[in-house]
C-alpha cells in the first residue's frame, strides 16, 4: 500500500525524502520515477545500494558521464537481470560486450543467457550459448535458441526431441497423470479448475489493474505497476491467496512455473 501511495504524491520535497532515506527500496524506486529534481537524483544514484533504484535514477540523469558510470557498476555486479539491462545502456561497447559474454556462458537464467547470446558481436560465443541451450534448456527456450543455430543438423534434432517431448506430456495429462493439467488457463498460463474460477480470475487481474496496483515481481523481485491505462510493467494472476506480479522479462518464467503447479490459482482446489 505505501509504495501505491506514492503514485499519487506529487509533492517533489515530499518525494526526494522517500527517495533518499525509505527502508523500502520499491518505495524509493517508485519516488524515483517522479521524481524531476536532478540534484536529488545525482543524490540517490551516488548513495543508493539497490540495484533497481540506481537503474531507475541512471535512466533520469541529465549528467551521461554519472548515468554511465551507474550503468557500468550495474553491468558488472549485481542480479544478472539487471546487469543486461545495464549494459545495453553502455556507451563503452568493450565493457558490453565483455558483460554479454560472461552472461551468455554462466547465467543461471536461461532467458537472460538467450538475450545475452543475441548481443554479442562474437558469433562463435554466441553459437557456443545457443547450442548449450538449444541442449539444456526448458522446452521453450529450446525452440528459440534452435532457431538460432547456424549448426542446422542439432537444429532438427533439437526441433525433433522436443516435439517428442511435448507429445509425451500431452499424453500424460489426457492420462490422468501427474502434470498440471487444466482445462482452463490464464494469459501467465495459470491454471483453473473451471469456467467459472477462469473468469473470476480474469475479473481479479483486470481489477488491480484498474486500479494500477505496484509491488514487486514474484520471480526477479524487481519493482512492478500494473495498470490498464498508460505504462504497466508487469501482468498479474490471484496466486495462494495474494496477487501474483510478473514483470514482462519473467513472463516466460511464469508459464514454466505454472505448467508445474497444480492447484487452482483462484480457489486453490488440488488439479
Amino acid at each position: 500500500m505505501r509504495r501505491e501511495a506514492v503514485d499519487k504524491l506529487t509533492d517533489q520535497a515530499v518525494l526526494a525524502d522517500l527517495a533518499k532515506n525509505d527502508a523500502e527500496y520499491y518505495v524509493r524506486w517508485g519516488a524515483v520515477k517522479k521524481i524531476t529534481d536532478q540534484a536529488v537524483l545525482t543524490d540517490v544514484a551516488e548513495n543508493d545500494k539497490n540495484c533497481y533504484v540506481l537503474l531507475a535514477v541512471a535512466e533520469k540523469l541529465t549528467d551521461q558521464t554519472l548515468a554511465q558510470k551507474v550503468y557500468a557498476d550495474l553491468a558488472s555486479n549485481y542480479v544478472d537481470d539487471v546487469r543486461l539491462r545495464a549494459a545495453e545502456k553502455l556507451t563503452d561497447q568493450t565493457l558490453a560486450q565483455k558483460v554479454y559474454a560472461y552472461l551468455a556462458k554462466n547465467s543461471a537464467d536461461d532467458d537472460v543467457r538467450l538475450k545475452a547470446a543475441g548481443k554479442l558481436t562474437d558469433q562463435t560465443l554466441a553459437q557456443k550459448a545457443y547450442a548449450d541451450l538449444a541442449k539444456k534448456a526448458a522446452d521453450d527456450v529450446r525452440l528459440e535458441a534452435a532457431g538460432k543455430l547456424t549448426d542446422q543438423t542439432l537444429a532438427q534434432e533439437i526441433y525433433a526431441e522436443v516435439k517428442k517431448s511435448a507429445s509425451s506430456s500431452d499424453a500424460r495429462r489426457e492420462a490422468g497423470e501427474p502434470g498440471g493439467y487444466s482445462p482452463h488457463r490464464g494469459g501467465m498460463g495459470e491454471p483453473y479448475c473451471s469456467a467459472k474460477c477462469y473468469n473470476d480470475g480474469g475479473r481479479y487481474a483486470s481489477s488491480v489493474m484498474l486500479q494500477g496496483q505496484s509491488g514487486v515481481c514474484g520471480f526477479c523481485q524487481k519493482p512492478v505497476r500494473a495498470s490498464m491505462y498508460g505504462e504497466a510493467t508487469c501482468g498479474a494472476v490471484p496466486y495462494e491467496g495474494m496477487t501474483l506480479f510478473v514483470c514482462t522479462s519473467c513472463a516466460q518464467k511464469a508459464r514454466r512455473h505454472f505448467m508445474n503447479y497444480h492447484k487452482c490459482c483462484m480457489c486453490q482446489k488440488s488439479l
